[in-house]
């Protein structure tokens, strides 16, 4: 299987009893989709970058929630020649792509643009807007 890589140790690892809060779960539904804040489908070729389409739609719809704002889309190209704690186009996980954007503010994919290929590590981090300060794993 290209792209994720079970071989990888995770980060962070949060079970049930770590994220809810309270006594009970929520029960609450929300559908990002039709409320805009979900990019596009898109396709990572013959690359095996899936952890980082992941991360960086991931991150895109987090910063849409936060600022009611429309979805942006960060360059998963940055994570796949940058992060090198991934293996690229060969795999690696969404939190390590996470831990990466914590100190490396994604930029746009218009900046960087995706080439379906491991590639030179050509970050700008002037033009790096995708920020995270932390993240957490929640349960399904």
């Amino acid at each position: 299987m290209k792209g994720y890589n079970a071989n990888m140790s995770s980060v962070k690892n949060y079970n049930d009893d770590l994220i809810v809060e309270g006594s009970s779960k929520s029960t609450t539904v929300i559908d990002w989709v039709t409320k805009g804040k979900v990019t596009a489908i898109q396709n990572q070729g013959q690359c095996g970058s899936c952890w980082t389409f992941s991360a960086a739609g991931a991150i895109g719809s987090a910063i849409a929630i936060k600022n009611n704002s429309t979805p942006v889309d960060y360059s998963e190209q940055q994570i796949v020649d940058c992060d090198t704690t991934g293996n690229g186009c060969s795999g690696g996980l969404m939190d390590l792509a996470f831990t990466y954007v914590e100190t490396h503010p994604l930029e746009l994919s218009t900046n960087y643009p995706y080439k379906a290929a491991n590639g030179t590590c050509t970050y700008n981090a002037a033009e790096g807007t995708g920020k995270i300060t932390s993240y957490k794993n929640v349960p399904k």
